[in-house]
C-alpha cells in the first residue's frame, strides 16, 4: 500500500501556493499504512518521503554546525549522544516548542504582526550565539524561498527581515515556509529536528539517533490541536 498523508478537509478547496486568503483551521491528519505496520514507523516513513524538503534546507546543513542543539566541536559519538539527549529533553518542552506551535499558529493565520512579535520575544529566550545561529539559517531559508511565486504574507515578512525590522529567527521562517508549502505540523517539527541532528553529526556519518524521530515530534506539538490518527 502506498504511505500517504490525508487531510480531513480534502473535501474543502486547496488554497493557491501562498495565497492570501485565511486557511482553514488545523484538522485531524489520517496516515494510511500497511497492515501490522506500528504506527510510529509510519509516521517516520512518511517523514523520510519529504525528499524535497531535505533539498529545500540543504544550504543550511552545509554551512550551519546546528541551529539550537549545542554544537558537537569533537567527532565522538558518544559526546554527539549527550548533546543530543540535552536537546531533546531539556530544550523542547520549553521554549523551542512553544516558539514553534506560536509562529505555525501565526502563519497559518497568515497574522503577519503576530509572527513578528513573537520572531523578536524569541529572541530574549537566546544566547547571544544561538541567536545568531538562529538567525543566520533562517536568512539562508529565506533566501532559498525568495523566487517562490504567490507567497503572500510570507513575502511581506521577508522585506520585514531584510529591513531589520524583524530578526528572522529560523523556527519562525519555517513555521511560515512550512505552512506555505502545505506541510502538516507533525511533518515540519519532524524536518526540522532531522535537520538539527544530520548538523550535528555531519561528521559521523551513519550513527543512529539515540531518541525516536517520531516521538520527539510528538513532544514538539504535543500541546497543538493537531492529531495524527492511524487507520489500515
Amino acid at each position: 500500500m502506498i504511505r500517504l498523508l490525508q487531510r480531513m478537509d480534502d473535501a474543502e478547496p486547496r488554497l493557491p501556493a501562498g495565497g492570501e486568503s485565511t486557511p482553514p483551521p488545523l484538522r485531524n491528519l489520517t496516515v494510511l499504512a500497511e497492515a501490522q505496520e506500528p504506527e510510529e514507523e509510519a509516521v517516520e516513513d512518511f517523514a523520510r518521503g519529504l525528499e524535497w524538503v531535505r533539498w529545500l534546507l540543504a544550504g543550511i546543513r552545509r554551512k550551519n554546525l546546528a541551529i539550537h542543539c549545542r554544537p558537537l566541536r569533537t567527532a565522538r559519538a558518544g559526546t554527539a549522544h549527550a548533546l543530543w539527549s540535552d536537546f531533546g529533553h531539556q530544550r523542547l518542552p520549553t521554549s523551542l516548542r512553544a516558539h514553534f506551535l506560536q509562529a505555525w499558529q501565526a502563519s497559518a493565520k497568515g497574522d503577519l504582526q503576530a509572527v513578528i512579535a513573537a520572531d523578536l520575544a524569541f529572541t530574549a529566550s537566546l544566547s547571544e550565539d544561538e541567536s545568531n545561529r538562529s538567525t543566520q539559517a533562517g536568512e539562508l531559508l529565506l533566501q532559498a524561498t525568495r523566487h517562490a511565486r504567490y507567497q503572500g504574507w510570507l513575502g511581506r515578512y521577508r522585506v520585514v527581515c531584510q529591513a531589520g525590522e524583524s530578526p528572522g529567527h529560523f523556527l519562525t521562517v519555517w513555521a511560515g515556509v512550512a505552512h506555505f508549502f502545505q506541510l502538516s505540523l507533525a511533518s515540519a517539527a519532524a524536518e526540522y529536528l532531522r535537520l538539527e541532528w544530520e548538523m550535528l553529526t555531519w561528521n559521523l556519518p551513519g550513527i543512529a539517533m539515540t531518541d525516536d524521530l517520531p516521538a520527539l515530534a510528538s513532544r514538539m506539538i504535543e500541546t497543538s490541536q493537531l492529531e495524527l490518527r492511524l487507520v489500515e
